[in-house]
């Protein structure tokens, strides 16, 4: 960073928003929760400085879900981001984005911009609909973050993404779940010489973070549906009763701080 002040932004993801305002999923309504999630950011995440939305922003990517998804989140009153997920198109979240991001080279697989001297990198590792719901970091995207990653030399990055590149020992998500040679990806950012304070990522439903080889790995919550994670779990599994959540990530000089936001009957709590 170029000086002591710090960076946060929000971060959630998976919100599933239907064709119809009145659209469930898993026995939540995804248009509902969302709204009561931006209208809590909106009032209470004025310190924030962006807001960064990881993926399946709809339920299926039909004209209706978008134009619903689209009325709903122009809603935020902070620059905004969002990552393609497996439920969603390249092109929809590009007319999603409010804040500024430029291309990496001409590799036409990632996005950036640049906040106080940190890089915030943007990679979308959706990949064919045979292997869904993994994602994928392929060959392409590999020589183009490795290029990038050499120009960077000494630049902090923090790299947002759908998938988990890393597992997470539960069994169910390890097998379906991740982003298939991830293990690269995680390998290519452990021995770059750029300063890689975190990669975040949605998918799971469910706050989870590892510190690996260094490289700190957390995932936002879904506001509307949580996926169970415990190491015992063989199956997707739907906790019910879930209030609504996000991550809360602070950026300083010399720790990446990230709190789990509850939101519950109009309170809210914080938990580290």
């Amino acid at each position: 960073m170029d000086d002591k002040s710090s960076i946060s932004f929000i971060h959630f993801s998976d919100t599933h928003i239907g064709n119809h305002k009145s659209f469930q999923l898993y026995k939540r309504n995804t248009f509902e929760t969302s709204a009561k999630l931006i209208n809590h950011i909106n009032k209470t995440g004025a310190a924030a400085d962006f807001v960064i939305h990881s993926g399946d922003i709809v339920n299926s990517p039909d004209d209706d879900s978008i134009q619903l998804a689209k009325s709903l989140f122009s809603k935020l009153i902070k620059p905004s981001y969002f990552i393609n997920g497996n439920h969603d198109t390249p092109s929809m979240v590009e007319n999603l984005q409010t804040g500024f991001s430029e291309s990496i080279a001409n590799a036409g697989v990632s996005r950036f911009f640049t906040l106080n001297n940190i890089i915030f990198l943007i990679l979308d590792t959706q990949g064919p609909r045979e292997i869904d719901p993994h994602g994928v970091f392929s060959e392409k995207q590999e020589k183009a973050l490795s290029d990038f990653l050499s120009r960077s030399t000494g630049r902090e990055i923090v790299l947002f993404c759908h998938f988990p590149p890393v597992s997470i020992d539960s069994p169910w998500v390890d097998r379906d779940m991740l982003m298939i040679n991830g293990d690269r990806l995680h390998k290519l950012l452990v021995q770059s010489e750029a300063r890689i304070l975190g990669v975040f990522f949605g998918h799971i439903h469910h706050h989870f973070t590892e510190l690996r080889d260094g490289i700190l790995y957390t995932s936002a919550p879904s506001p509307f549906s949580r996926f169970s994670i415990l190491p015992t779990d063989q199956q997707v599994r739907i906790e019910s009763g879930i209030p609504i959540s996000f991550n809360y990530v602070t950026i300083s000089r010399d720790s990446v701080r990230v709190k789990l936001i509850t939101i519950e009957e109009n309170n809210f709590s914080q938990n580290q």
